[in-house]
């Protein structure tokens, strides 16, 4: 791989957007990740961000403490805030979501359309169907999966093993 070059950076807070993107992009230009599509840079999106955040042993222990100080409500929130920050739960593409309500004898039904989750590349899934199909784990919640090191279609580190 060849020297990223050096880039001036603004001092102050910026959004993780605006840091991981020109990364993304640079990744693509050099050939880092193939094609450009979503699947590739959320994979590397989610590589990055995983060693930037705590361990998973670190977020469980924080989630356990908040859970028993002030509650599951809380410590939910926590836990989804903390992956808003982290980047897992990417807050933008879950905006362009449509929704329509409608009220029923049962309550309020909720109509999405759901825009958040890239449609997969036609170029991705040819190449998913090249790589050898393993069988563990068998569900990406299931204990078992404690320990797999991953694949290169998972866009996530493995946090929820932990609380199983």
């Amino acid at each position: 791989m060849d020297e990223a070059e050096p880039r001036t950076v603004s001092q102050g807070r910026r959004e993780l957007e605006d840091i991981l993107m020109p990364m993304l992009d640079w990744a693509v230009e050099t050939g880092l990740i193939p094609e450009g599509t979503d699947t590739y840079r959320d994979l590397l999106d989610a590589k990055i961000m995983g060693c930037l955040v705590a361990p998973p042993s670190v977020i469980c222990a924080k989630f356990e403490e908040k859970r028993q100080h002030e509650g599951p409500e809380a410590a939910t929130s926590w836990f989804y805030e903390m992956q808003q920050h982290a980047h897992y739960i990417h807050t933008g593409r879950i905006a362009k979501n449509v929704q329509w309500f409608t009220p029923t004898d049962d309550g309020v039904l909720e109509i999405t359309i759901n825009l958040s989750k890239p449609e997969k590349d036609p170029k991705a899934i040819a190449e998913a169907k090249k790589l050898s199909q393993k069988q563990y784990p068998l569900c990406l919640l299931c204990k078992e999966n404690v320990g797999f090191g991953g694949a290169s279609t998972i866009q996530r580190d493995r946090i929820t093993g932990s609380f199983l």
